[in-house]
């Protein structure tokens, strides 16, 4: 408990079960902006965070083929999970091979599904790439994740030319919602 407004107990213990404290937004007229003012305020949607959190996250992978970042936001838009492209804690970081498939990597996905502080069961995984396969079938099986938002396409070359379906495809049969995002 920490001291301060209450008498010393803490903001948790002053609220009922099941209210969620959020302190509220200060009028726009109370600050002195104009309605044109406020609605000329370019704020990044949560696509935009989550896509630039994937990408920034991207860039801790050591491939030097294809860097791929993944960022799980839970429905009230935090961060709960994010990974990288890269071997398991404490192998060298360095790809097996440059062919598809056989980097010997641990994949961005699966990174940010290991590491997350799951809050729940609607989140949205945001990802550089589009999910392979393998990837796909884990979302799902998480069965936390009802959207993915990927930022660039990715062909698993080896299925196309099988006829087998894409990351995108499974998860979008599955019941995720797939996006491709747009800036």
């Amino acid at each position: 408990m920490s001291p301060g407004l209450g008498g010393g107990v803490s903001r948790e213990a002053r609220e009922p079960p099941g209210v969620r404290w959020c302190r509220p937004r200060p009028d726009a007229s109370i600050l002195g902006a104009t309605p044109a003012l406020e609605a000329s305020i370019d704020r990044p949607s949560f696509d935009d965070l989550g896509i630039a959190t994937a990408r920034l996250w991207a860039t801790r992978s050591p491939d030097p083929k294809v860097q791929v970042g993944a960022c799980l936001l839970d429905s009230w838009h935090r961060v709960v999970g994010v990974g990288y492209n890269g071997r398991a804690a404490g192998e060298p970081n360095e790809r097996e091979s440059l062919d598809q498939g056989h980097s010997g990597f641990i994949h961005a996905e699966v990174n940010a599904l290991l590491a997350a502080n799951w809050n729940g069961d609607q989140h949205t995984l945001y990802v550089t790439h589009e999910p392979c396969a393998t990837c796909a079938r884990l979302i799902i099986n998480s069965r936390r994740v009802l959207r993915v938002v990927y930022d660039q396409g990715y062909t698993e070359l080896a299925r196309e030319s099988s006829g087998l379906p894409s990351g995108a495809a499974i998860l979008g049969d599955a019941g995720i919602a797939v996006e491709h995002w747009q800036s």
